[in-house]
């Protein structure tokens, strides 16, 4: 689905239904929604081509009664026809696909649309690790299930009835030999292969999620995080680990931005000179507005790489574009 390929005319006779297949594993993972769009994203990923580039519409022609229209051509395709999802709901699929690692995108020189690539190999590695937590965890229930029902019949046999209908519960605790076994080699069974950082790691994808954990976060925040997941009594595996991380990191950069938005604060009777500021940016041709973005960079990234992405013309990073906005209001509000 190259651009070259993409002028194909749509089989008049091609159904009007589409059918998608939802993977389930998908849904318990990422939620409908994503899942929805990730699996149509990944179909068609295969019929361009492995590593290619593709477009496809985000949403739908309609008539003038609103109806949406069926797609004459290959490039009038899109998501909303074919999954039903919204502009809302495929951004936010979108943004939890770029998160998992498996979407990239890019604006084509031509036209600047958006172009999709995602990347299959990682999907199926991620699937894969997927597939492995899920029988771990059924064989770990399984075996705790089995324990629990030979504890029982232990504990039952200690119990007796005497002359005063009052139950009395024997001191003895001890589960016979045979569930002491079984316990022991269940326990066995639920060990990791390895432990980065105190991180749980079942197969060589998680070993190797754990490491760019370990190497993105640092070993004593990783620590901190399986210690915080381990008092809650929960497992510490690389994608939840990388999740509370993720979390504590996306709190410190509210903050950093909260920061960096009360220094440019102004007063009431400043707001008209922002106004003007604000109007004057508008103004400002590309050329123009490329050299204060190297100025900005120059003044304000000297201890830190910027977010600035040249492909888009824009920041990656909210809190560094907040900054830039600011940044260039208070440029022009000394000049009015």
């Amino acid at each position: 689905m190259t651009s070259g390929n993409y002028q194909k005319h749509a089989d008049s006779r091609a159904p009007s239904r589409i059918i998608i297949a939802l993977d389930s594993l998908y849904a318990r993972k990422l939620g409908t929604t994503t899942a929805v769009w990730l699996r149509q994203a990944e179909y068609t990923q295969r019929k361009a081509g492995n590593g290619c580039w593709w477009f496809k519409k985000i949403l739908a022609d309609r008539d003038d009664n609103n109806q949406m229209i069926s797609p004459r051509w290959e490039i009038d395709q899109s998501f909303e026809y074919e999954t039903g999802l919204t502009r809302s709901h495929q951004g936010k699929a979108r943004k939890a696909a770029k998160k998992l690692g498996v979407l990239q995108e890019r604006r084509s020189r031509n036209g600047g649309r958006l172009e999709y690539r995602i990347d299959l190999d990682l999907l199926a590695k991620i699937v894969s690790k997927w597939a492995d937590e899920e029988r771990n965890f059924q064989r770990s229930e399984a075996s705790e299930i089995t324990f629990g029902n030979g504890e029982s019949g232990a504990l039952e046999s200690e119990i007796s009835l005497s002359s005063t209908e009052s139950i009395q519960i024997k001191k003895s605790r001890t589960a016979p030999s045979g569930s002491s076994a079984k316990h022991k080699n269940s326990s066995k069974k639920r060990q990791p292969r390895a432990k980065i950082a105190g991180v749980h790691c079942w197969n060589d994808l998680d070993q190797k999620l754990a490491s760019s954990i370990v190497e993105k976060y640092g070993e004593k925040a990783v620590y901190d995080a399986v210690s915080q997941l381990e008092n809650e009594g929960a497992k510490p595996l690389p994608s939840v680990v990388e999740k509370i991380l993720s979390r504590s990191s996306a709190k410190n950069m509210v903050e950093e931005t909260r920061q960096r938005l009360d220094s440019y604060d102004i007063s009431e009777s400043d707001r008209k000179r922002r106004t003007a500021a604000r109007d004057a940016v508008d103004r400002l041709s590309p050329s123009e507005l490329g050299e204060f973005i190297k100025k900005f960079i120059e003044e304000n990234t000297c201890d830190h790489a910027t977010s600035f992405d040249a492909v888009t013309d824009n920041f990656r990073r909210l809190d560094e574009k907040l900054h830039f906005k600011r940044w260039l209001e208070v440029q022009f509000m000394d000049r009015c």
